[in-house]
């Protein structure tokens, strides 16, 4: 984390009317969709598709997406693969009326890569996205989502920035919306999001900073910026505390990272509450996960 970041960060949390002052810039100043972003969540949303696939999972039924976030593009594909209905929510709203162009605009050249990995004939994605209409929920609140009432929660690159306390009693409220029987599942980016800019530091690093030290409590204090430092096992654990059956768990753990954070303990870098943990959970920088509410 470089300082001119945590010193912007900073400067961000303390702005009054922060919600306003970016409502009003995006009327201003039109939105602008971040490509190499956009690629990404492609990516992972037709992994999401796969593992629940594999996982037995039919995707016919109602879908809540925690997060939806500036553009659709994940819950549209996930409709083109045979969800009827969508749900998209937010705790600040971003997404408008130049949202679903904005996702169709960005999927319409990729409908043949989606029709591949979808097993399903170009036409059809094109029909399935014309008639994409979700329901929008901002602000969300989740203890107060009608029980029993979608079939599959899922979230992508969302769960990273829930409060660490809070990440248990999320996936508790998504057992209770979720019908018996049906299922959640996410992808988290486990990665040190301060890292993301130049790539000149580990996507790791911040694993080296105690939880009480001055810089990371200030690196937190931005609530756009704040990410949790749970671990693949982490959320795995919450999980099963809140009651549901992990049908399927995948880490990603590139070499070159794995060998980071094996210099970070060789070196005594690592924060004390990352010191004795497996090198492998430690260095996952994604987790997949689909699991199942009993009934």
């Amino acid at each position: 984390m470089q300082n001119i970041q945590l010193a912007r960060s900073l400067l961000k949390a303390a702005l009054p009317f922060a919600d306003t002052a970016r409502r009003l810039k995006r009327r201003l100043v039109p939105y602008q969709p971040n490509m190499a972003h956009n690629g990404f969540t492609f990516d992972d949303a037709l992994d999401m598709v796969d593992a629940l696939r594999a996982a037995g999972v039919g995707l016919e039924g109602e879908m809540l997406e925690v997060g939806s976030g500036w553009t659709p593009i994940a819950p549209m594909l996930f409709h083109m693969a045979g969800v009827t209905h969508v749900t998209l929510t937010d705790l600040e709203r971003l997404y408008d009326e130049t949202s679903i162009p904005t996702a169709a605009a960005f999927l319409r050249p990729r409908l043949p890569e989606a029709a591949r990995r979808l097993g399903m004939e170009v036409a059809a994605l094109e029909a399935r996205m014309a008639e994409f209409a979700p329901a929008y929920i901002c602000p969300w609140q989740p203890g107060r989502h009608p029980a029993d009432s979608v079939d599959i929660a899922v979230s992508r690159a969302v769960m990273e920035h829930v409060p660490a306390e809070d990440v248990a009693g999320l996936f508790r409220d998504l057992l209770r919306v979720v019908r018996p029987g049906g299922h959640m599942c996410h992808s988290i980016d486990n990665t040190d999001h301060w890292e993301h800019g130049d790539g000149r530091g580990s996507l790791m690093s911040f694993l080296c900073y105690p939880a009480e030290s001055l810089r990371w409590r200030l690196a937190s204090m931005n609530i756009q910026g704040y990410t949790n430092r749970f671990r693949h096992s982490d959320y795995l654990a919450a999980a099963r505390e809140a009651g549901w059956i992990i049908v399927s768990e995948r880490a990603r753990v590139p070499p070159k990272v794995l060998g980071e954070v094996r210099q970070m303990r060789l070196e005594g870098r690592l924060a004390p509450e990352f010191a004795g943990r497996p090198l492998e959970d430690l260095a996952a920088t994604a987790t997949l996960i689909v699991a199942r509410k009993p009934g």
